[in-house]
């Protein structure tokens, strides 16, 4: 009697070559999501910082012209003027309410907006400001960052703050943009 052939045990090279195909696309997918997941993630996480850079930089200048008694706007609406009233020690304003003589001043220089006042140091309230509306048709419609409110004594004032960002490995700037209206005390006799 003749032995049996021992059956053998393995792939064939087809099995391996389509096996290894498969592989090959699954890791190609896989990768592929991943990485544009991770741009997503990057694309998102600046979304963030640019919003959130533009919402600062809002709050800093509305904290400062909140309690201001006169505020005068540059003709281009990059900058402006402002005075605080007076007040004792304990941080109370002063009745009746008088200038308390430091002149201040917020203004565009660079890509910068910046606080300055007689004797004290320079504060950067907001940076990589754009001058333009990201949201205008074509996004190139031009802004003021300050925009007075209508009569001869700014009662009101239009603030609009846009920061640009960008991506990782992206080409297309980043916009956060934030817009806000102050309604202001200017008072008439105090004025300079």
């Amino acid at each position: 009697m003749k032995p049996l052939p021992k059956k053998q045990v393995g792939f064939t090279l087809i099995e391996m070559v389509f096996a290894s195909f498969i592989m090959l696309f699954v890791l190609t997918v896989g990768a592929t999501v991943y990485l544009m997941g991770m741009q997503s993630w990057f694309q998102g996480e600046a979304n963030i910082q640019t919003q959130e850079g533009a919402q600062v930089g809002m709050q800093n200048v509305v904290s400062l012209l909140r309690e201001s008694i006169y505020v005068n706007v540059d003709s281009n609406g990059d900058g402006l003027t402002f005075n605080l009233p007076s007040e004792d020690g304990s941080g109370n304003i002063i009745t009746p309410m008088t200038w308390d003589g430091v002149s201040r001043r917020i203004e565009l220089q660079g890509n910068q907006l910046i606080y300055t006042w007689d004797g004290g140091p320079v504060e950067v309230l907001a940076n990589n400001v754009s001058l333009f509306d990201p949201l205008s048709p074509g996004g190139t419609t031009p802004i003021r960052i300050f925009a007075p409110g209508p009569g001869t004594i700014t009662r009101s004032l239009s603030i609009m703050i846009v920061e640009t960002g960008s991506a990782y490995n992206e080409a297309s700037p980043i916009y956060g943009r934030r817009r806000e209206t102050l309604y202001l005390r200017n008072v008439p006799g105090l004025l300079n």
